[in-house]
């Protein structure tokens, strides 16, 4: 993608890298409901326990632990015969946000986190590390990506400044009732040049090395200049005919 502004034109690219994550982020969230406040505290903790101990025995795979939120409330539930609130008891939750070493030590460890239910997993999340290497492939993939898309848009900028100019030329020297065909021809031998240049360069290339490539785009520019010049008093009688 490309932007002008008052200094010049920027030009950026994108990349790619498939790498396997580092870790995974993921929340761990427990939950417990009982009649009174104090007993859902109570089977909160037996459930957070359980968790806790599971997170313990996998200490290796485990780099973070975090408690991000913890919870009591009252439940009610809406009777649609007498129009009230009904009181459902409590409801008690805890949320671990924890970051885990990729691998299968980590499959196994979410697996028993919510095999039994009392655990609700949100996540995970993989995640590169700002270490990783694959960063900085990234970086230079991106680089490129934008040399090849500036070469292309300063490409362009030439093509379309010799475009629009052989098309005034085109404009002034010949009458309305021929501008049709003229134009026409004009597209369509620029277009079997470009090909025919690509062609003979890529032949060129392949037998002598990416300096005939150059070779080829510096000899069509010279013919182009001396064809100009050559053309340029029958360019200006035809002009002053119109």
């Amino acid at each position: 993608m490309g932007s002008t502004d008052q200094q010049g034109i920027t030009v950026r690219g994108s990349a790619v890298v498939e790498v396997p994550p580092d870790y995974a982020e993921c929340t761990i969230t427990t939950r417990a409901r009982a009649a009174t406040a104090g007993g859902a505290l109570d089977a909160l903790s037996e459930s957070t326990d359980t968790c806790d101990r599971l997170l313990d025995s996998a200490a290796g795979s485990v780099r973070n632990r975090i408690t991000t939120g913890l919870n009591v409330e009252p439940v009610t539930e809406y009777n649609p015969g007498t129009g009230e609130q009904v009181d459902r008891g409590f409801a008690a939750w805890r949320a671990v946000r924890v970051r885990i070493v990729h691998g299968a030590a980590a499959t196994d460890l979410l697996g028993a986190l919510v095999r039994d239910g009392a655990a609700e997993l949100d996540g995970p999340s993989w995640i590169v590390d700002a270490a990783n290497h694959a960063h900085d492939h990234a970086r230079r993939h991106a680089a490129a990506d934008a040399r090849r898309r500036a070469e292309a848009y300063a490409a362009g900028l030439g093509v379309s400044a010799v475009m629009i100019g052989a098309m005034q030329v085109i404009e002034r020297a010949l009458p309305r009732t021929q501008l049709t065909e003229a134009l026409a021809l004009a597209i369509s031998g620029v277009l079997i040049g470009s090909a025919g240049a690509v062609a003979l360069a890529g032949a060129l290339i392949d037998a002598g090395g990416s300096s005939w490539g150059l070779a080829v785009g510096s000899v069509a520019a010279l013919a182009g200049l001396l064809v100009a010049v050559g053309a340029r008093p029958a360019l200006a009688r035809a002009e002053s005919l119109v």
